[in-house]
């Protein structure tokens, strides 16, 4: 058989391919780069709080006004909006 074919599978191989030495070098990059994501998302309430006082959002120049109660007149409103709905359904 060719050599590639009849190459045998085993820890051997993954020794002197330095095989564990880069798994465990990937597990530590990773593990790294979730500690890293975890420290910034704990640390993000109070970056974004910084950044507020720099960048505050902009006051709004009126408040919404308060709903109502609800009359006869909305009633008929939303019976209509509710039979045009259903109508374009079909």
């Amino acid at each position: 058989m060719s050599g590639l074919l009849a190459q045998e599978y085993g820890w051997q191989n993954v020794v002197d391919g330095n095989g564990v030495g880069l798994a465990i070098t990937g597990m530590l990059i990773v593990f790294a780069a979730l500690t890293l994501v975890t420290l910034i998302i704990a640390a993000m309430p109070r970056l974004l709080a910084s950044v507020n006082t720099v960048f505050p959002e902009p006051a709004s120049p009126t408040t919404a006004p308060k709903p109502g109660p609800v009359t006869r007149d909305d009633g008929e409103i939303i019976a209509a909006i509710g039979m045009v709905l259903h109508q374009r359904g079909r």
